[in-house]
């Protein structure tokens, strides 16, 4: 269902949206600017789904790929979309950025990929991180999903099945 245009709480989120070219992320400490990546993240497959009216990610799925790169917020003078938020921002592309020891390396926090939502069934759940708490946050997404998402089922020779959520087949070389 299309938003509300009329809704006060959508006038906000737009409001809010558009007010991201005055900030500054330069001015942003390492902790900082990943927590309000993460966040802007999350904000903008909302304000994508809402926008595009869609109920569930599901009925986008063809169209994933273009998705995470067409929908995107200015910041400051920079455009990013979802795509470029996980690959130059948050690291989660090998090679994109090379690391602060000057291997060439790119050192990715596993814990981040249950902190970024898609807004699919599969997708970790939303929520906004805080600066203050980001390791905690973290932690937490991660037990939360896996608690969600991941069982063990046993055939009838009593041999058992671990099922992971898609995240682990998706970032498998992100998880050592």
């Amino acid at each position: 269902v299309p938003p509300d245009s009329r809704s006060n709480e959508w006038r906000s989120f737009v409001q809010l949206s558009e007010e991201l070219q005055m900030v500054d992320i330069s001015l942003l400490f390492k902790r900082a600017e990943i927590a309000f990546f993460l966040n802007l993240h999350n904000a903008l497959m909302i304000h994508t789904h809402m926008h595009r009216g869609t109920a569930s990610w599901e009925s986008l799925r063809w169209m994933r790929s273009k998705l995470i790169k067409l929908h995107q917020y200015r910041v400051g003078s920079q455009f990013y979309c979802m795509q470029t938020m996980q690959q130059r921002v948050l690291k989660l592309k090998p090679g994109i950025q090379p690391s602060s020891n000057g291997s060439g390396a790119c050192h990715v926090d596993p814990r981040i990929h249950f902190a970024l939502s898609l807004g699919c069934v599969s997708s970790p759940d939303v929520r906004v991180f805080t600066v203050e708490h980001l390791d905690e946050e973290l932690d937490q997404a991660c037990v939360e999903t896996c608690a969600r998402d991941v069982h063990v089922t046993y055939d009838k020779n009593g041999n058992a099945t671990l099922h992971l959520p898609k995240i682990f087949k998706w970032n498998i070389k992100d998880f050592g």
